[in-house]
């Protein structure tokens, strides 16, 4: 592939950093405006954001439940918020279990 997202003509990074200018189908402002006021300014905190992001582990590794992407109080709270009369026939039963609890849970419980 590339050694770099610079690279890769086909991602919005580089329309986004500022190093291009963005097709007309894609809008950029919106997500550099989260980074600062100035465009210039955003789009070097924009670059600096991406790379900082680039040794962390990927997110899918910290999936739950197939589905939950946060912690157990979170998968709780979605998990309530589901219509107790609403048939789950759909929805894979690895799904619907409670997150698994770790060893360490067990044992402080003896």
């Amino acid at each position: 592939m590339v050694r770099s997202i610079k690279q890769w003509r086909w991602s919005s990074y580089r329309a986004t950093a500022g190093y291009d200018e963005a097709h007309a189908c894609l809008t950029t402002d919106w997500i550099i405006a989260r980074f600062a006021d100035s465009k210039n300014d955003a789009q070097l905190r924009y670059r600096e954001f991406v790379k900082a992001g680039k040794r962390q582990p990927s997110p899918w590794q910290c999936i739950k439940n197939q589905i939950y992407l946060g912690d157990d109080e979170f998968i709780k709270d979605m998990q309530s918020k589901l219509d107790p009369e609403r048939s789950l026939k759909d929805i894979p039963k690895k799904q619907k279990q409670a997150p698994i609890k770790p060893l360490a849970n067990f044992c402080r419980a003896l």
